[in-house]
């Protein structure tokens, strides 16, 4: 009787273990581990995020993401996305932290991380690949040739969105189609298990966004200054123009008179 108890409380110290293991610790970013993308994603504006990552493979168990963007270029962000799951499969654990949004190719990269913690307001969206087209004459040929490439972006967003969301295929296209923004606390119940955990606060989320010493995109005026070659401004639009914004990005050479 007596080595029947004491293997009764044995199981139940182990069982006790077992289960603090595996029930997920009250998450918390840490400043020194961690990476800010809080802009738009366009031209190689991650590669500071990209190479801290890599730099991170043998020497930090883990990496905090905050992601907090709404989104922008499909082909950055797939590169980015190479770079990030390779570090992961070096055994780097990427842990995100969604405060505000995460939508279109920001979601994208939420996709591709270990664990998933969002605040319960934050706004969670993806959709169908875009693109804006003005002033440019395009023939049909070369319509046809933009419809075929958009469609294999397509495919591979359906692709990743089917590999990491818990949802059948058939409601993964019906919110990619009317582009559904989902706050977390919906998407908790919408796919269970593909959040962490909705949170109403993390310590040190918002401290760590603030910071000047934390790891982040590069500047997204010093990027378009870069990509163009020159001084950028902003002019009020004519008030007698029909525009669809108050204001214009005007750009400039360098050394050129205004």
């Amino acid at each position: 009787m007596r080595i029947k108890n004491v293997l009764q409380v044995m199981c139940v110290l182990v069982g006790g273990l077992l289960y603090s293991s595996y029930a997920p610790a009250t998450p918390v970013v840490h400043l020194e581990n961690s990476a800010v993308i809080d802009q738009p994603i366009m031209g190689d504006n991650l590669s500071p995020i990209s190479d801290f990552l890599v730099s991170s493979i043998g020497k930090r168990k883990s990496v905090d993401l905050i992601i907090n963007s709404p989104g922008g270029s499909v082909s950055s962000g797939f590169a980015f996305l190479s770079r990030l799951d390779y570090v992961r499969s070096r055994g780097v654990v990427i842990n995100c932290f969604v405060p505000e949004i995460a939508a279109s190719m920001a979601f994208q990269i939420l996709l591709h991380c270990d664990n998933r913690y969002a605040l319960k307001r934050a706004g969670l969206l993806w959709h169908r690949v875009s693109i804006g087209i003005r002033a440019t004459r395009l023939n049909t040929l070369v319509i046809a040739d933009l419809l075929t490439d958009l469609s294999a972006v397509d495919k591979q967003i359906v692709a990743d969105l089917e590999a990491n969301l818990p949802l059948s295929k058939e409601r993964i296209v019906y919110h990619l189609d009317r582009e559904t923004l989902h706050f977390a606390t919906d998407l908790n119940v919408l796919a269970p298990g593909f959040l962490t955990e909705v949170v109403d606060a993390v310590p040190g989320l918002y401290e760590t966004m603030k910071s000047d010493k934390v790891v982040r995109q590069a500047n997204e005026m010093d990027f378009l200054k870069k990509l163009f070659g020159g001084e950028i401004f902003y002019i009020k639009r004519d008030a007698n123009v029909d525009s669809d914004a108050d204001t214009t990005l005007q750009f400039k050479a360098a050394g050129a008179g205004r």
